[in-house]
């Protein structure tokens, strides 16, 4: 009975021990998955803050999702802080109450929305904004999230309204000179 006991106790030792070497290389192959998941991220995120363009997406029509670095700087806010929060908290009444309207059609409609928009950044300074929105479709065929991309058009705007501005002064001078042929000779 002596040997049949220890003969049963080896048998669960060496069991015990087998199971738990797969249970650490489990465990080992799941920390070296969970650091990779870590690192893509990290990368994804870098990418995503280091161009100018602002992005961001919203969970629900009032709620951001994940916000970039730009969108955070263009309102004043740190990305990290104003993930998953309502936008409420970081724009404007008027400017977040738009844009729930815009969002809770997108949500309802489930078509894409792009506009060009007039926005206070931060610092107070009026700026053109060009906003596009698209829903993320599900297999169900509901808007998962709205992701939004805007891109500061203020320069582009102004530069075109100078040129409007020049071209209209020279049509008007145009218009109101008298009738006459020019003749020009670059030789002379």
């Amino acid at each position: 009975a002596r040997h049949r006991a220890e003969s049963i106790a080896s048998d669960l030792t060496s069991g015990l021990k087998e199971n738990l070497s797969r249970a650490m290389s489990a465990e080992a192959e799941a920390d070296r998955a969970r650091a990779e998941v870590q690192k893509t991220a990290h990368e994804q995120r870098l990418l995503i803050d280091s161009i100018d363009i602002q992005i961001w997406y919203f969970e629900d029509e009032a709620t951001y999702g994940i916000v970039n670095l730009a969108h955070g700087v263009f309102v004043g806010h740190s990305p990290f802080d104003m993930g998953f929060r309502n936008i409420h908290d970081f724009v404007p009444a008027q400017v977040a109450d738009s844009w729930v309207t815009l969002n809770a059609l997108i949500f309802r409609e489930k078509i894409p929305l792009h506009t060009d928009e007039w926005i206070s950044d931060a610092y107070g300074n009026r700026r053109l904004l060009s906003i596009s929105r698209f829903p993320k479709i599900d297999e169900q065929n509901n808007v998962e999230y709205i992701y939004c991309s805007a891109q500061d058009i203020t320069e582009r705007y102004l530069v075109e309204e100078r040129l409007r501005e020049s071209e209209s002064r020279f049509r008007a001078v145009f218009e109101s000179s008298i009738d006459c042929i020019w003749i020009w000779d670059r030789n002379l």
